[in-house]
């Protein structure tokens, strides 16, 4: 897996997802970068749908830091936890 400094993961979940979660279910989706497995996350969202949406925020928000930082705005998403 290749290692993307400054790259903040977190922060962009937590700016695409906001308010009182806590009685939502939680999705689980596989951040992708250049198609290779990257991460797992876990969303809080009422449905897939909205989970599909808010991934599609973070990815968008991930691939602007990834080319201000000069690396390949490449990332993207798959539904499931990410094969080991």
């Amino acid at each position: 897996m290749e290692t993307l400094e400054g790259i903040d993961i977190d922060s962009a979940v937590a700016q695409a997802q906001s308010g009182d979660l806590s009685d939502m279910p939680v999705w689980d989706v596989c951040l992708t970068y250049k198609g290779a497995s990257y991460k797992t996350l876990q969303l809080a969202a009422p449905s897939p749908e909205d989970a599909a949406t808010t991934m599609g925020q973070i990815v968008a928000l991930l691939n602007q830091q990834a080319q201000a930082k000069g690396y390949e705005p490449a990332f993207g998403w798959a539904i499931g936890v990410c094969p080991a």
